[in-house]
């Protein structure tokens, strides 16, 4: 585990805060007593979490809560809706990025999601497997930009399989878990390939040092 004292109190800004990884980092911070704002459509049901809603005036707002950290969770796994792929993974956080070079160059900190399977696979490495592993790793040029010409300092986390309380995606782990409630069978491949799970403990802890 990593010691609460690796940094001060400060303000969180976060997208994604709605799902698995978004919820378990806001209560991981909030016990920290950081303090913490959700940029969403919906108002967050965590108490203490302050709302800026996606639809609104984000520069202002975003520039009124003066972020000592942006972390973009949101994404947009429907490969059949293009349009709401560039815009989650594309456009919002360029919209950030955007808003982050007019903050104090201390408050220029940019922490966002990528996926592994942006890296390909065995047969096919480096190409991006989907239209969604595509769209996540088109960040990187505006990434470089922004650190390059507006001293943006940014850390891309790359998450593997994760796991952990409350998590109610469907997973092969919360289906082995439920079959062995149930005591119902689950068609499943030979199993001869590796799999790289992540608690979600130590994904909040991999945040925490990137910040």
């Amino acid at each position: 585990m990593i010691k609460e004292e690796i940094m001060p109190v400060k303000k969180i800004l976060l997208t994604g805060g709605s799902r698995f990884i978004g919820q378990h980092l806001t209560n991981f911070f909030k016990k920290r007593n950081d303090e913490i704002a959700w940029v969403s459509r919906k108002k967050p049901l965590v108490k203490g979490v302050k709302w800026i809603n996606i639809d609104s005036n984000l520069k202002k707002e975003v520039l009124n809560f003066k972020p000592d950290f942006t972390i973009h969770l949101a994404a947009c796994f429907n490969n059949s809706d293009i349009q709401a792929l560039i815009d989650c993974n594309t456009i919002l956080p360029i919209k950030l990025l955007e808003i982050l070079k007019l903050l104090p160059i201390n408050k220029r900190n940019f922490i966002y999601t990528g996926s592994y399977w942006q890296n390909g696979d065995y047969k096919k490495p480096h190409i991006p497997i989907d239209l969604y592993s595509a769209s996540k790793k088109s960040l990187r040029p505006y990434v470089s930009y922004y650190h390059a010409y507006h001293d943006v300092s940014a850390i891309e986390l790359i998450n593997f399989g994760t796991y952990g309380a409350k998590d109610g995606r469907g997973k092969l782990l919360d289906q082995l878990i439920q079959i062995a409630k149930t005591g119902k069978s689950l068609k499943l491949s030979p199993g001869r390939q590796s799999l790289n799970l992540v608690h979600i403990n130590d994904v909040c802890n991999a945040y925490l040092v990137a910040c």
